[in-house]
């Protein structure tokens, strides 16, 4: 079974990237909008991308 859940990140918890736009995070395709509104992941919404695994 996949997780469909995102992981928690805490208030400090930052993605390294030289440029937003170098950045993809692939999550499951049934993920992607608990992804895009979860609290810090919420930032990088733009990057989240469905993927089947």
């Amino acid at each position: 079974m996949k997780p469909i859940a995102p992981p928690t990140l805490g208030s400090s918890t930052t993605l390294q990237v030289g440029s937003t736009n170098l950045l993809s995070i692939y999550v499951p395709t049934g993920s992607v909008d608990a992804y895009k509104t979860a609290q810090y992941w919420s930032s990088y919404a733009g990057a989240i991308s469905g993927y089947e695994f």
